[in-house]
C-alpha cells in the first residue's frame, strides 16, 4: 500500500476539475448493469441501437466501436442512423491500429469521413505503442493509451508505474489540446500477461494516471477475449469472479471523481 498511498497524497487538483469518462470494455448486451454497479458512466459497444438504447436506459454513455468494413456505404449509413442517439459519446474507428496493422493513411480516411457525416461527436483512438503516438495523434479528438505494465508474475516496481506516467506524460505532450485517457488493465490472458493486476496494483495505476493528467479511464475488461494460459487453455478471465479487484475498481472511481459541492 506504500505507493498508492504515496500517489495519492499528490494527486493533482486537476483531477477532479470535470467529471472524467469511466467505461468497460466487453461487456455482453444485457449486463450493462455490471458496468453501472462496478461506478461506471459508459460502456464500449457495438454499433446497434437496441444496445445504445439499453445503455441509455441505464444512464451510461457509450463508446461505440465503428470500425470500417469493405461496404463503405453501409459503414456511412450506420453512422448516419446512430448520430442523433442520446446515449452516443463517441465513436472508436480502431483497436490499436498500430498493433493491428492499420495504415495511417487508412486511419485518417476513416477519421475525416466519419467526421464528416457526424462532427458532433468525438472520435476515440486507442494506441498501444507509444513510438507510434505521434503517427496516429492527429486522427482522432480522444487519444487513449494502453499501457498494459503487468506483464510477469512478480508484483509491480516503482519502474513499471513510472512508465505508465510516462506514457500518458508523452500522449499529452504530443496531442496538445486533445484528452488523454488511459486504458488500465483488469484482466489477463496469453503468455504477456499471466495475470491480472492485484487490487492494489489496479489503485495504484489508477492514480499514476491521474497525476499524470489523464482525463478519462477504460478498464480492459469485463472479460478477456483471450482463454488464461492454463495448460488446457479452456477458461478465461472474467472480472466478476474476482471480486477485491472489483471492489478496487469502485475505490478507484471514487477517488477519481470529482468532488461534489
Amino acid at each position: 500500500m506504500k505507493i498508492l498511498t504515496a500517489l495519492l497524497l499528490f494527486l493533482p487538483s486537476t483531477a477532479f476539475a470535470a467529471d472524467p469518462l469511466f467505461a468497460l470494455y466487453n461487456v455482453p448486451f444485457g449486463r450493462y448493469d455490471f458496468a453501472k454497479n462496478l461506478s461506471m458512466n459508459a460502456v464500449v459497444i457495438w454499433p446497434e441501437k437496441d444496445q445504445l438504447d439499453a445503455a441509455h436506459r441505464l444512464g451510461l454513455r457509450a463508446l461505440v466501436n465503428i470500425s470500417p468494413g469493405p461496404d463503405t456505404d453501409a459503414w456511412i449509413q450506420k453512422i448516419s442512423g446512430l448520430k442523433s442517439h442520446p446515449a452516443l459519446f463517441a465513436w472508436m474507428i480502431y483497436d490499436e491500429p498500430d498493433v493491428n496493422r492499420k495504415p495511417v493513411e487508412q486511419v485518417a480516411w476513416a477519421y475525416r469521413t466519419l467526421k464528416s457525416v457526424d462532427p458532433a461527436h468525438p472520435v476515440y483512438q486507442t494506441l498501444y505503442n507509444p513510438y507510434r503516438y505521434a503517427d496516429y495523434a492527429p486522427y482522432c479528438d480522444i487519444f487513449a493509451v494502453v499501457p498494459y505494465i503487468v506483464t510477469k508474475k512478480t508484483p509491480l516496481v516503482a519502474d513499471d508505474y513510472r512508465r505508465l506516467h510516462q506514457f500518458i506524460a508523452l500522449a499529452k505532450n504530443i496531442v496538445k489540446d486533445k484528452p488523454v485517457h488511459v486504458v488500465l488493465q483488469s484482466f489477463a490472458g496469453l503468455p504477456a500477461w499471466p495475470r491480472p493486476p492485484t487490487p492494489n496494483e489496479l489503485m495504484s495505476m489508477a492514480a499514476v494516471a491521474s497525476a499524470a493528467g489523464a482525463e478519462g479511464y477504460a478498464f480492459y475488461a469485463y472479460s478477456s477475449n483471450e482463454p488464461w494460459p492454463l495448460p488446457d487453455s479452456s477458461n478465461r478471465f472474467f472480472l466478476m469472479n474476482d471480486t477485491p479487484l472489483m471492489k478496487a475498481i469502485q475505490t478507484s472511481i471514487s477517488l477519481l471523481k470529482p468532488v461534489k459541492k
